[in-house]
């Protein structure tokens, strides 16, 4: 019964429709009312006075954090930090969370298959497809970084061409660019079961993840499981028993010469 509630919530989301915050609005009638007369009672100087009702706000908390993202955004922005890297690029992540963390302390360049208007100096934004950065050099990049947007990559969601294997091509660009010894970071859904999930979004076994990226080392992993524990140690593991765990996986391009121990 609770699945197919989910699935019309879900369903009626899609057109707009949020029947959560539609019963918070009603819930919040009785005190919005009580303060409307108690302000009118109050404003003895005549303040020039026009309406925009706010219902059921006064229920919500502090803040909202999402499941993944919040958690995520700061564990790798606190990776690059700690690494310290000239330059770096991202593909698709969240502006308003993890780029704008970055941008306290370094610039980024952030490619995106969506347009953006609105710039930020240190912001430097180029649209373009994950599967085609033609536009950077072989071996150039430092440090790259694409959270919970791989995904997304070729099912049509976002305006880019429905190809399902363009994460395929997409992962062959990620190491393209990347330059030897440069980072990149990447988180995904996560459980048991590569699925996809039409035309909202892929998540993957996170052995496929490590497949695709098999030309580069696995340096670190993380997992945020479904109860939105972090795990450090054995995370890839703990993924494969989750049903939508967010994977942060690290990888390194090798130089042939370097010998370095993976962490897993």
């Amino acid at each position: 019964m609770l699945n197919i509630i989910k699935f019309f919530y879900g369903f009626f989301l899609s057109f707009g429709v949020d029947f959560r915050k539609a019963l918070a609005s009603v819930l919040g009638i009785p005190k919005f009312a009580g303060d409307f007369l108690s302000f009118f009672r109050q404003n003895k100087e005549g303040y020039k006075v026009t309406y925009q009702p706010v219902l059921g706000e006064h229920k919500l908390s502090a803040g909202l954090i999402s499941k993944h993202y919040f958690k995520q955004d700061i564990i790798v922005a606190r990776e690059i930090f700690k690494k310290d890297p000239g330059s770096h690029y991202d593909v698709g992540s969240r502006l308003d969370g993890f780029v704008a963390h970055l941008l306290c302390f370094r610039d980024v360049h952030v490619i995106d298959i969506r347009s953006l208007e609105n710039v930020f100096p240190g912001l430097f934004f180029e649209q373009g497809a994950a599967e085609n950065l033609e536009n950077i050099s072989t071996g150039s990049v430092e440090s790259l970084s694409c959270l919970h947007a791989f995904e997304h990559i070729g099912l049509g969601r976002y305006g880019d061409r429905l190809d399902l294997k363009a994460i395929n091509e997409a992962a062959k660009e990620f190491v393209r660019i990347l330059r030897p010894g440069g980072y990149l970071y990447l988180s995904v859904p996560v459980s048991g079961c590569s699925t996809i999930v039409f035309n909202a979004h892929r998540i993957f076994d996170p052995t496929t993840i490590i497949d695709l990226f098999s030309s580069l080392k696995l340096y670190r992993s993380i997992c945020i499981d479904d109860e939105e524990n972090i795990h450090f140690s054995d995370a890839c593991e703990v993924m494969r028993s989750q049903k939508y765990g967010c994977g942060i996986f690290v990888f390194k391009k090798i130089e042939e010469q370097i010998v370095e121990a993976v962490e897993y």
